[in-house]
């Protein structure tokens, strides 16, 4: 191993034109649920090789397609939590169909694997699943090896599955066609790491297949691999999925990825031409182009060029061309104190820190107030100050973020819509007292919290799909607001006026102009 591993050539040449291959493009497409017609195509993006596109028009709220994925593997830290089959997540604050738990429900309980205690499930059904598909083949593995990260994880099952020629030679052949950037990985800082662990991987489970050969699987996977995410935002693992790896970026995407336990599916987030290609996004959506081409290029290997970039970079450079490098700098330490102030559930980290740090970019301190990661920032400090009983600052810190942030679809704004909705209830339930005297009446109140709620049921549905269990939550929610007697009226003109009018003066209160506010739907 150490002669070949002392050979491993700093260029590696995996992939092919996954494309060109009519015949492997119908059978990878017929192994999918798909709702729309798919195609597999040469990509139009600028650096980019196999693509996928609709051959008919798709509606926003119309899903283009579902998948059972090559592998999926538990977040580290969630094992105790999650099923290893199905991905039920034990803590879960929603039923099987989408009520908030309560006393009366049956509690969620996992159990660990008596061999290896790696992998918990849910059920014998789950663990006997699991165990003729691909557990029996790890067991004995993981009690050598328990501490494997999750894509280490799903390199070790892949190896696994392929020694025991579970696949078949055309599925090999599209996942060894993936782009892998082994060649960017083998000159990268974590060259060491990757060779590391494709050698120990290939000890551990005695494959046939060459070092090249994994490396090439490995970097594979470290490329395409996606989140688990469930609709309501949590993150419970690593998956890899054929025809899903085959959507190319865009920072203006026209869909998302979503999972329902262990199912994937891709969602359109606005209306999607005949013809257009799938894209979706593979970095923080809400984030300045400064962030995503810093993350895409370390993460990714490649300069994004897209609209959205090249609309961003040339207002900077309008806007502080002498300051774009120091004004990147401070966004990734904005985002440091950030993530420091919600581990500690502390905002004065932030602000004893953020008025220094956006000097240091703008000399007036004045950071432009929808420039990333302002916004973002402010909705992740308003639940800190939600958590300490400060009602009035958490709701103006998550209306002024939710309605300054530039991307207004997808899952992220949905679910951002929701806990905003979640901050007005708990106002208004607490009769919580404003004394600034351009504060809303408590009707008005009433009157902006039950429009957004109207909004967000309607986003919910579209977004995520009527049946998925966030959606049938926030249905629940709605319901429960409107048969409780809290809602003002039925959605008509006389409300759509009120409404704006109450919500035009929350927004003079918040310090929002009026051109960001939410439309009624």
């Amino acid at each position: 191993m150490d002669d070949e591993l002392s050979t491993v050539p700093i260029s590696i040449s995996s992939g092919y034109a996954l494309h060109k291959d009519q015949t492997l493009c119908a059978e990878l497409l017929a192994s999918v649920k798909a709702a729309a017609p798919l195609q597999i195509i040469r990509s139009k993006i600028s650096g980019a090789g196999t693509g996928l596109s609709v051959t008919n028009n798709v509606d926003f709220g119309q899903e283009l397609f579902r998948s059972r994925p090559v592998v999926n593997c538990v977040e580290d830290g969630y094992q105790h939590l999650v099923c290893d089959y199905c991905y039920v997540y034990k803590d879960s604050k929603l039923n099987s169909s989408g009520r908030i738990r309560t006393a009366e429900d049956t509690k969620l309980d996992v159990k660990a694997c008596n061999a290896c205690h790696a992998c918990y499930y849910c059920s014998k059904t789950c663990q006997q699943k699991a165990w003729k598909l691909y557990h029996k083949l790890e067991c004995a593995m993981f009690l050598k090896v328990p501490t494997i990260s999750p894509r280490g994880r799903v390199l070790y099952r892949i190896l696994n599955l392929h020694k025991q020629k579970l696949f078949s030679p055309d599925q090999w052949r599209s996942l060894r066609g993936l782009t892998s950037h082994t060649t960017e990985y083998l000159r990268s800082t974590i060259s060491g790491d990757v060779i590391g662990f494709a050698t120990h991987a290939i000890e551990n489970t005695k494959t046939s297949l060459s070092l090249k050969e994994v490396l090439a699987v490995y970097c594979s996977i470290l490329t395409n691999c996606l989140s688990i995410y469930q609709a309501d935002g949590r993150m419970l693992g690593t998956s890899l999925d054929i025809v899903a790896s085959l959507i190319n970026h865009s920072c203006d995407p026209n869909t998302f990825v979503v999972f329902e336990g262990g199912e994937l599916r891709v969602r359109p987030i606005r209306k999607i031409s005949a013809g257009e290609e799938i894209t979706q996004c593979y970095t923080d959506i809400d984030m300045d182009v400064l962030i995503r081409r810093s993350v895409l290029k370390s993460e990714y290997f490649f300069h994004c060029c897209c609209a959205r970039c090249k609309s961003q970079m040339q207002s900077h450079q309008k806007l502080f061309p002498e300051r774009i490098k120091q004004v990147a700098q401070s966004q990734q330490q904005l985002l440091q104190i950030t993530n420091e102030a919600v581990k500690e559930r502390n905002v004065d980290i932030f602000e004893s820190q953020a008025s220094t740090i956006t000097t240091a970019a703008f000399p007036d301190g004045q950071w432009p107030e929808d420039l990333a990661p302002w916004p973002s920032s402010r909705i992740r400090l308003a639940s800190i100050h939600q958590a300490h009983g400060r009602r009035i600052e958490a709701l103006k810190y998550a209306l002024k973020g939710q309605l300054l942030l530039e991307h207004r679809s997808g899952d992220r704004w949905t679910r951002r819509l929701f806990s905003l909705v979640q901050y007005f209830r708990d106002f208004l339930m607490h009769q919580t007292i404003c004394r600034d005297t351009d504060f809303p009446t408590e009707a008005q109140m009433k009157d902006v919290m039950y429009g957004y709620l109207h909004v967000l049921k309607t986003y919910a549905g579209k977004t995520f799909g009527e049946k998925t269990r966030y959606a049938q939550s926030i249905l629940w929610y709605y319901d429960d607001y409107v048969n409780g007697g809290s809602a003002p009226e039925r959605i008509n003109r006389a409300f759509a006026r009120r409404f704006n009018q109450a919500q035009a003066k929350l927004l003079v209160w918040a310090g929002v102009e009026q051109n960001r506010a939410i439309a009624l739907t």
